[in-house]
């Protein structure tokens, strides 16, 4: 994200700069870690393939990152996979996850940029699939935001 004090508050919507303005910036937490599940329970709540809860956790990761970098959030950590959900899904679920990660990354590279995302693999990453352009992009520097 943005260094510590940077704030981009401008670029809030007019929701986001309301709650905001309810909040104490001083009191804000330097780090914020989200553990992303039930993405597939979602949508099976709804009737849906669970795929589209997964596309659908991807526009919310989206919405998270662009605003934790709105308000200066030096660190967001998400919890986005584990060997145990590996382990318990169908291949074909696994490979689809895979391949929306690449996708969105690659199709929203400069966004993230913009944002000033960094990212970094933390745990068995030699079981990961080889990264993508954009997530070689992403992990450049030396913060893994």
């Amino acid at each position: 994200m943005y260094p510590s004090g940077t704030l981009r508050i401008h670029d809030l919507t007019a929701e986001e700069r309301a709650v905001y303005a309810t909040l104490k910036p001083e009191r804000l937490p330097e780090h914020v870690a989200i553990i992303m599940d039930g993405n597939g329970r979602w949508a099976g709540h709804r009737s849906l393939k669970r795929f589209l809860g997964h596309q659908q956790g991807a526009n919310a990761v989206q919405l998270v990152t662009e605003t934790a970098s709105r308000i200066g959030l030096p660190w967001l950590t998400l919890y986005a996979f584990s060997l145990e959900n590996n382990l318990r899904r169908p291949r074909s679920e696994v490979n689809f996850l895979m391949r929306l990660l690449r996708t969105y990354l690659d199709s929203n590279l400069q966004r993230m940029m913009d944002n000033n995302v960094r990212m970094k693999y933390i745990g068995r990453t030699h079981e990961l699939p080889p990264r993508g352009a954009g997530e070689d992009a992403l992990g450049r520097g030396s913060h893994g935001r």
